[in-house]
């Protein structure tokens, strides 16, 4: 378990809404140009990913000193995360 300070990075995907099925959009969501404006929001995306790590991975996210979270449009769901220590 790490018990040193922490640098979080975490790239959050989400399914676009259908209405964003068309070629042009997809182009912009495969370029990173059009992101998601609604919720859910960062915070609560990359609470459940912090509190999922605690006492497994670290022994409590306050051990967290930078964090860089991003939230994208992705066919795939999914969290991408990288820990630094």
């Amino acid at each position: 378990m790490i018990t040193e300070p922490i640098k979080l990075k975490a790239d959050i995907f989400l399914i676009p809404p259908k209405k964003y099925h068309t070629g042009p959009k997809r182009k912009l969501i495969a370029s990173g140009e059009l992101r998601p404006l609604t919720k859910p929001n960062l915070d609560n995306l990359i609470k459940g990913i912090k509190d999922g790590c605690n006492k497994i991975i670290w022994h409590d996210d306050s051990q967290i000193v930078d964090m860089t979270v991003r939230k994208f449009y992705s066919e795939q769901p999914r969290a991408e995360v990288t820990i630094e220590w």
